[in-house]
């Protein structure tokens, strides 16, 4: 299957068009989400994400036990958004029942937190109990998470949200560390590209890391060519352009996600040289690809250095079956 690449479409655009307090502000704005939630209803990335991690997990349940504790097990969330693909993959991995589970989600917007409680319900039931709390994650700062006889967690995740960290992943990478159980795992969900810096990391401590690949498709939805030049020319603010193109389908749905992929800034800040090609590129893509966008994303494992054994042979055959 023919791979596409975001950086082929993007990468004449510089990141430091925008300071990096801009581009902080838009990835936490009502509008950044919108853009998000349309880039997933043309996507199959939360099915493909949700099928490959419960998985290898139910896998690894019935080879050698994982997330089998007597105890009950504890899972982070890092990064949890609205709870949706939190509530889908808790019930894939049969966490649906009382004390079967202690969830915990951390995010850094409030509009997110307001909704994950309901989100995770919606899939698993009210049963699983859930633990939630606002804070700015790239701060290492989970001192409140390992109080008493806390022992660890035994299944960290961070689905898509891994890249809103721009430095300091040594660093990161140690903290979920030190509070991942030795018989537990840190799992992230991106794009090869969101984690690479986590692989450098990972590298450079010594954390023994296995990286799993899968397909991810977007399917865009049919743009009319005056859509495309007023994009590429003068797209004006979203309001003003859905006005424009009230009549058209696809017009709010592309123009959210283009900027979904930029995914720094509103596409009319964007200087016009910059804007203009990145439109360009999107549209012979989708002239040429019959409107399809196929990219391979990645589930990258990360065991703590005092690991399992038993934890850490599971792993590696699931690697090495996946490899065949």
């Amino acid at each position: 299957m023919k791979l596409h690449s975001h950086e082929s479409l993007r990468g004449h655009i510089p990141q430091e068009t925008f300071a990096a307090t801009v581009r902080e502000a838009w990835r936490l704005s009502p509008r950044y989400r919108e853009a998000l939630l349309a880039h997933h209803a043309h996507s199959n990335d939360r099915p493909s994400l949700i099928k490959t991690l419960s998985k290898f997990i139910l896998d690894l349940k019935q080879e050698c036990g994982f997330l089998s504790a007597n105890d009950g097990v504890k899972i982070l969330d890092v990064g949890c958004g609205n709870g949706e693909v939190a509530g889908r993959l808790l019930a894939a991995l049969g966490f649906e029942t009382e004390d079967s589970a202690a969830y915990v989600g951390i995010d850094r917007s409030d509009a997110m937190l307001a909704e994950t409680r309901t989100g995770i319900h919606a899939e698993t039931g009210t049963g699983i109990h859930v633990t939630l709390l606002r804070r700015d994650y790239a701060d290492c700062n989970w001192n409140d998470l390992c109080g008493g006889t806390f022992q660890g967690f035994h299944l960290v995740w961070l689905i898509h949200s891994g890249y809103y960290l721009e430095s300091g992943h040594n660093r990161f990478l140690e903290s979920l560390e030190g509070i991942t159980r030795s018989d537990g795992l840190i799992v992230l969900m991106h794009n090869p590209e969101g984690n690479d810096p986590y692989r450098a990391a990972a590298e450079r401590l010594g954390i023994p890391a296995y990286a799993f690949d899968y397909m991810r498709e977007i399917r865009m939805p049919r743009v009319e060519p005056l859509i495309y030049d007023a994009l590429r020319n003068d797209p004006g603010t979203l309001d003003e352009f859905e006005r424009r193109f009230a009549g058209s389908q696809g017009a709010r749905a592309f123009r959210l996600m283009l900027e979904f992929y930029l995914p720094d800034y509103p596409l009319e800040e964007l200087p016009g040289r910059e804007r203009a090609e990145y439109v360009d590129k999107w549209r012979r893509h989708i002239e040429e690809e019959d409107g399809r966008f196929v990219n391979a994303h990645q589930m990258l494992v990360l065991l703590p250095r005092k690991h399992d054994a038993a934890l850490k042979y599971g792993v590696q055959s699931s690697f090495e079956r996946r490899k065949r």
